[in-house]
């Protein structure tokens, strides 16, 4: 579900709410190529956050750093970044970023 730009953590409260969670994406770089052919380019959060030493999936699983779906960006693994998905035609190889999770975003 896309609903209306929220931190991450109230977009987290809002999927809740409807017995949803934020996308884990499988493949990030798929999700990011399908937004941009149906014209929603755009940043948003998706599932994934860091415990301050790793980025996990709301599931738990670990999100691993070194694939190159990452974009070209210094990672910032405090406990305040989350993992955003960049859809636009230009990043679509390398959609996932690290994002403060106070910034209000789109979610998916």
């Amino acid at each position: 579900t896309m609903g209306a730009p929220k931190s991450w953590h109230k977009a987290v409260d809002a999927c809740k709410k409807n017995n949803l969670k934020l996308a884990e994406p499988q493949d990030p770089r798929n999700l990011a190529e399908f937004l941009v052919k149906h014209n929603y380019e755009h940043m948003w959060w998706i599932g994934g956050k860091s415990d301050g030493q790793n980025f996990k999936w709301i599931s738990g699983m670990v999100i691993n750093q070194t694939q190159p779906e990452w974009h070209d960006d210094k990672f910032n693994t405090n406990a305040d970044s989350c993992v955003s998905l960049i859809s636009l035609a230009s990043t679509s190889k390398s959609p996932l970023n690290d994002k403060n999770c106070d910034i209000a975003m789109d979610y998916i």
